[in-house]
């Protein structure tokens, strides 16, 4: 019986994943762990379609076995982030984005991350900070362009 090819599993798994056929994104990603146990790659992806089922504890199990494994991948970080700003564990999430920050202070995502928790919570002031500064490393971004917007607009409505 042959081994099958790991990255012709990650490319099954990504298309299912695409088609929106999480089930079958989900056995392929079984596979690979079969396969190459401990990958965290597999787990990340793993994370990503638990995700997709809007399962974000089950996620985050999968996002903290692909950081054990490499603790300080900015996108299992972020990953981990968004998984606990859905379960409402904003600090967990603040903490998160802040390590992506001391890892890489260029990545916009993870300052639009923490404006994101910082909306959701009323702090419109640091929301609006964080926005500004994830426009300032991609300002062709039209996210960051909105929930700016968004958090000025909170903020006005907020101190009427």
């Amino acid at each position: 019986m042959n081994t099958p090819d790991i990255n012709t599993l990650f490319s099954q798994a990504n298309r299912f994943l695409q088609a929106g056929q999480i089930p079958q994104a989900i056995k392929i990603c079984k596979k690979i762990l079969a396969v190459s146990p401990g990958h965290p790659d597999g787990y990340n992806l793993m994370g990503i379609l638990f995700s997709e089922r809007k399962d974000y504890r089950q996620a985050l199990h999968y996002f903290r076995l692909a950081l054990k494994a490499v603790p300080e991948e900015p996108l299992f970080l972020l990953n981990t982030a968004k998984a606990h700003k859905n379960l409402r564990q904003f600090n967990d999430a603040i903490d998160s984005f802040r390590k992506i920050i001391t890892i890489n202070p260029n990545l916009h995502f993870s300052y639009a991350g923490l404006g994101s928790v910082y909306l959701e919570q009323g702090n419109y002031e640091d929301a609006i900070k964080y926005f500004q500064t994830a426009i300032r490393l991609a300002p062709d971004n039209s996210d960051h362009h909105y929930n700016l917007s968004l958090a000025f607009q909170k903020n006005n409505n907020h101190d009427m």
